[in-house]
């Protein structure tokens, strides 16, 4: 967020969107908000010194002292949030031939990587070599980027043929949602951003000298590029306005270091938006997503979303749910929502796409089962090889989304 208070301005219209312009029940929005919170938000419960709950509305500050000062970063008003129109609810199906009609959806297909070059720069991509004694018949290569690319197409038709309005985050191999490839990038926009970069004080003139002269493109790309990236992801969701927002990944087991044999697990689990820390609200632009957050029903709905697509994840992709001790960071990073299969986590996307969302995480690409049905390119849509597992991924996020919409 290049000046986080000049979204404050639209702030306000954002979160009046959501709650009633009827019935300013004061007891009942204290409840809802502290109740998220609670649920969604405050991981170690040490959140409370920045922000206050209060008759008149919600209070954020930037700190432990600023709170006892009596000196508020940020605040909104219950009689403020009462005062709008509420936006219209889009959740029930009413139409049995085009069931999602008039349904914004954005779908952001996780990483961009075409091939197994670029996925080595995003650091996304498995590669086992063919191992006789392990019985591993021939080379195995597999490109995040490219099997979410193939399972948004995939899904994006669905949608539209169910009458969805969708877009993407981006449409083709390689292509960011910048509008270009990482490599096209570097070519005509680095230079400024580095000079940018040491204007805002982020870097220093002899880092920038460092990113220009010997920084490798892995380094390049994880210390600058991918937020640059991200951030324009949830910039072109955001203008969308859409109803919900589908961020599409596919998981490995945390344990098989550099994925470069395979292993016997997998599971699938979604990620909402919550899981936060005091670490977490150090920037202004944090703490005003923090108070969207709490104050909006966004985390409800996105619970909500995950609960029926991880749902439809399992039952259709025949792979277990993931409970809390599957995997490191869901213990250790996430907060275990009353959901199964459900975990709020701050990621950047799940943090600054402004919409209930889903985050999936479908499939271990480095289970040998997987990984082999993976490698299948039998199907192609828009240009883009696919294998039917990929195409079955799409159909679980579909008929996950139909019950959502149909509740």
């Amino acid at each position: 967020m290049k000046n986080p208070f000049l979204f404050l301005s639209g702030l306000l219209f954002l979160l009046t969107n959501y709650l009633p312009a009827q019935d300013l029940d004061v007891k009942r929005l204290k409840s809802e908000v502290q109740h998220r919170i609670d649920t969604y938000l405050d991981k170690e419960k040490k959140l409370a010194p920045f922000y206050e709950i209060s008759d008149d509305g919600m209070i954020v500050y930037a700190s432990a002292e600023k709170k006892s000062k009596k000196e508020p970063d940020l605040k909104i008003a219950w009689s403020s949030l009462a005062a709008a129109t509420p936006k219209a609810e889009a959740n029930q199906i009413r139409n049995q031939t085009l069931p999602l009609e008039h349904i914004r959806i954005a779908l952001d297909p996780g990483h961009t990587a075409g091939d197994i070059n670029c996925g080595k720069i995003e650091q996304k991509y498995l590669q086992i070599p063919k191992d006789s004694l392990h019985h591993i018949p021939q080379d195995f290569e597999l490109v995040e980027g490219h099997l979410t690319l193939g399972v948004a197409l995939t899904l994006k038709k669905k949608l539209e043929d169910a009458g969805a309005i969708v877009m993407l985050t981006h449409h083709k191999p390689d292509e960011t949602a910048c509008g270009s490839s990482f490599e096209e990038w570097k070519k005509t926009e680095f230079n400024q951003v580095l000079d940018s970069l040491v204007l805002c004080k982020k870097i220093t003139v002899q880092q920038r000298l460092f990113y220009k002269t010997k920084a490798d493109n892995r380094k390049i790309f994880r210390d600058i590029f991918r937020d640059i990236e991200l951030q324009k992801r949830a910039d072109l969701i955001n203008a969308f306005h859409p109803d919900i927002t589908v961020i599409i990944h596919f998981n490995v087991d945390e344990k098989n270091t550099d994925w470069k044999k395979f292993t016997d697990k997998d599971f699938v689990m979604t990620f909402i938006g919550g899981g936060m820390l005091p670490s977490d609200l150090k920037r202004p632009e944090e703490r005003i997503e923090f108070l969207r957050m709490a104050t909006t029903d966004d985390l409800d709905k996105s619970e909500k979303l995950s609960g029926a697509v991880v749902k439809s994840f399992s039952s259709i992709l025949k792979v277990p749910i993931a409970s809390r001790t599957q995997a490191n960071y869901l213990r250790d990073n996430c907060i275990t929502t009353p959901t199964p299969g459900v975990y709020c986590r701050n990621l950047i996307l799940t943090r600054i796409v402004h919409t209930p969302l889903v985050y999936g995480e479908t499939l271990y690409q480095d289970n040998r089962d997987e990984c082999r049905k993976l490698m299948l390119e039998d199907g192609e849509i828009e240009g883009v090889k696919t294998s039917a597992r990929v195409r079955e991924v799409g159909e679980a996020y579909y008929q996950g989304i139909l019950t959502y919409f149909s509740k």
